[in-house]
């Protein structure tokens, strides 16, 4: 909105993504190798669920009390690092990743060449703009998005900003307190007694093994998971590891790697979610301030629709 530009066409820039990859891939045929084209970003976007669109500011923690066991917060174990590493370079190409790890290092460098060039490289017989992905690109450019009309966009920034300042839990801090959004809800009494039993839990399960005692919501047991060390002390990282050079820093001793206090404290976390059903009832409670805010401020927000649908309707 800020940059008053239109939707992006995606069936147009999925069109243009097509014709360069087969582009690549027939260039790379011709050049002896074997390239498979890449699917549309937007395609994807649809064939997956984006989690990102609908996140509460909740810390994450897998779906499973088997898996958080497992990974605690989500990093696999020590151990598992390496192979988790590589799974997620290697994801989103894996084909072409897979052939290019079967040829020879000569081979790859070949293949690196004809794919993309080398910028600056000494010897390099293929200028980049020769290679096959740049020159794919220069064939087929992005389409042009044009500029909608700054009219109709007048206030939407203003809005957009009052209503996050509307419903933040923390707006602003000067020194002296905290003051909070006019339908933040951090007010609801509902969220302060929710905060409450779901700190009794967290403290009445976590044992001896970590300090559970300055625990007063969710966002606090991986904060603790963060800074205590593996014999369950309370690691002092700006100490212990100022003058370090990270990877000289124990693995076991960084932060969410699954050691097995951070899958401790992670086990009590999700249980006690379970066990207050956090997640659905904070979810409804900043729906309902939402939806406050949407009926105190329908003349503004229909505006705004109307001009959205006179964007889309000249599209």
């Amino acid at each position: 909105l800020q940059a008053a530009r239109a939707p992006v066409d995606y069936r147009a820039a999925d069109e243009v993504f097509v014709k360069r990859q087969e582009a690549i891939a027939q260039c790379m045929k011709e050049r002896g190798f074997i390239y498979h084209p890449l699917t549309p970003a937007s395609v994807l976007k649809e064939e997956t669920v984006n989690a990102e669109d609908n996140d509460l500011s909740i810390p994450w923690l897998p779906d499973s009390l088997e898996e958080v066991r497992r990974v605690g917060y989500g990093i696999s174990p020590p151990e598992d690092l390496g192979e988790f590493e590589e799974a997620i370079t290697s994801e989103a190409d894996a084909s072409n990743t897979e052939y290019r790890d079967g040829l020879s290092p000569d081979a790859q460098r070949e293949y690196d060449l004809a794919l993309g060039g080398y910028h600056g490289f000494e010897g390099a017989a293929n200028p980049d703009t020769e290679a096959c992905w740049p020159s794919a690109a220069a064939r087929f450019p992005e389409t042009e998005q044009w500029v909608v009309e700054p009219s109709l966009l007048a206030g939407w920034p203003e809005a957009i900003d009052n209503m996050v300042a509307a419903l933040a839990t923390e707006a602003a801090f000067d020194g002296s307190e905290t003051t909070y959004g006019a339908y933040a809800i951090v007010r609801d009494p509902r969220l302060k007694e929710l905060n409450s039993r779901y700190s009794e839990c967290v403290k009445s399960a976590a044992g001896g093994g970590w300090n559970a005692s300055w625990v007063d919501d969710v966002e606090d047991p991986i904060h603790a998971a963060i800074q205590t060390a593996p014999d369950g002390s309370e690691f002092d990282w700006q100490e212990g590891v100022a003058a370090m050079d990270a990877t000289d820093i124990p693995i076991e001793y960084r932060s969410l790697v699954g050691s097995q206090v951070e899958i401790d404290i992670a086990v009590v976390d999700f249980e006690c979610r379970q066990e207050t059903d956090y997640v659905h009832q904070y979810a409804q409670i900043l729906a309902d301030a939402e939806t406050r805010y949407i009926e105190d401020h329908k003349a503004e927000l229909e505006a705004m629709m109307a001009a959205i649908d006179r964007i889309i309707s000249g599209i």
